[in-house]
């Protein structure tokens, strides 16, 4: 009877991740593959280094391809299945969180971003090289195993550049997205564009985005997210989110836009933050409402609320950190245009 129980357990996570959209292809022996391309050339992993792969049920064969990677390469690997978070940012249980600092190299491969947590901070802090890749599917592992990632550095660091030494981004968009976002003293981030080669370094896989913390409390206009919202994923209905001050002061729009408003209400004034202006720079991504993927989609840029402890200049917590993202803005840097509906002029 305890065989049967069990079995049955097992039938159900397997059906929770085929549900989830983009592994209906899944293949153990590439995704394991793509985990070994991972631990060696984007978190230079050392033999007499330890991994830890996170995942939880929506990821969990993609988290044992990795774990078997890492077995392969690795002095020691693990693997911990915790249950999907209902956002991004929320804290993993304390138990996972005391667990992440006992390693060198580490994989999020989660439903939920761990990339704005106390935790991921705490371990990077501790010295410790992570990729985080939340909401990762197979259709993304196998895009992103074409991308030439040295061409994405190469324009990252041309775009990263011209942010920090900016004062004033502008963008519009033929939908309505009219906001001026002050940059002075602020520096972008980006430039790793994929590569956490040293003790501390963490980011996103798949990379290919620059980003950097607004003034805090300048942020004035209006966005239109229309490609998707973290956590509630693709945009059918664009939300239109009024921002004054640094805050979002509006949100209108249809179901998303809802979603968006009921997500944020218990969470305080901290989360309507605007935490981040970023500009994707990935040639391979596309948008199939997954942010990890949608917000590097070159051509795209987006605005994100509430935490931004955890990147360069930021100083206001939230437990929650959403990007919204639009298609085809245009950006002008100090009144020079960057891009023009979605096209990159450098």
């Amino acid at each position: 009877m305890a065989d049967k129980k069990k079995e049955i357990k097992k039938q159900t996570k397997k059906e929770l991740f085929f549900a989830n959209p983009g592994n209906n292809k899944f293949d153990f022996e590439t995704t394991k593959a793509y985990g070994e391309k991972i631990l060696l050339h984007h978190l230079g992993l050392q033999k007499k280094e330890k991994v830890l792969v996170v995942c939880d049920e929506t990821t969990s064969l993609i988290g044992k391809a990795f774990l078997s990677a890492g077995k392969k390469l690795a002095k020691k690997a693990e693997l911990i299945e915790i249950k999907s978070l209902p956002f991004n940012g929320m804290e993993p249980d304390e138990k996972t969180a005391k667990k992440m600092l006992e390693f060198e190299v580490l994989i999020l491969a989660v439903k939920s971003s761990l990339s704005h947590t106390k935790a991921r901070a705490i371990t990077s802090k501790n010295g410790s090289k992570i990729a985080s890749m939340p909401r990762i599917n197979y259709e993304m592992i196998e895009r992103d195993l074409k991308a030439d990632y040295p061409k994405i550095k190469e324009l990252s660091l041309k775009i990263k550049k011209l942010l920090t030494d900016a004062e004033l981004a502008e963008v519009k968009t033929e939908l309505g997205t009219d906001i001026k976002i002050p940059l002075k003293g602020m520096k972008a981030g980006g430039s790793k564009a994929g590569f956490y080669l040293k003790p501390g370094q963490w980011g996103n896989i798949p990379q290919g985005e620059v980003y950097i913390v607004p003034e805090e409390g300048k942020t004035e206009g209006k966005f239109i997210v229309d490609a998707s919202m973290g956590t509630i994923g693709k945009v059918e209905t664009p939300i239109e989110i009024t921002v004054k001050k640094g805050f979002v002061s509006k949100i209108e729009g249809k179901t998303e836009a809802e979603k968006l408003k009921k997500l944020i209400k218990p969470l305080g004034k901290n989360a309507k933050n605007i935490a981040e202006f970023a500009i994707g720079t990935n040639h391979t991504a596309k948008i199939i409402g997954v942010v990890l993927e949608d917000e590097k989609v070159l051509g795209t840029a987006h605005l994100a609320i509430g935490n931004n402890t955890s990147m360069q200049g930021g100083t206001t917590y939230s437990e929650i950190h959403l990007d919204g993202v639009f298609r085809n803005p245009t950006i002008w840097l100090d009144g020079k245009l960057l891009m023009e509906k979605g096209k990159i002029l450098i």
